[in-house]
């Protein structure tokens, strides 16, 4: 239902990791790629940046409009609904997917 090309933000975290492996996208971040941080600064400081985001964004979905935008993240994924303003484009009543843009 969505593009290869489309970038996810997963609510919680611990998704990240089915919806990379399981359904080929991309993911905002995930804590799991902190390990290869240790192999490449840029990325670290990449990761670093983008975990923090992550955290102010998390409690505070209102702050993700302008998260989407510089790092162009189409779409939420997350195991339960969330109160937002984004239409829900897919649910099985295990996971909800809300478009962003």
């Amino acid at each position: 239902n969505t593009t290869k090309d489309s970038v996810f933000i997963t609510f919680p975290q611990k998704l990240s990791r089915p919806l990379r492996l399981m359904c080929h996208r991309s993911i905002f971040v995930s804590g799991r790629e902190g390990s290869s941080s240790l192999f490449d600064r840029a990325f670290a400081l990449e990761w670093k940046k983008r975990m923090d985001l992550y955290s102010e964004v998390s409690p505070d979905l209102s702050l993700l409009k302008s998260l989407t935008k510089d790092y162009k993240i189409n779409y939420i994924f997350s195991s339960e609904q969330i109160n937002s303003s984004y239409p829900i484009v897919f649910d099985n009543d295990a996971y909800y997917i809300y478009k962003i843009t």
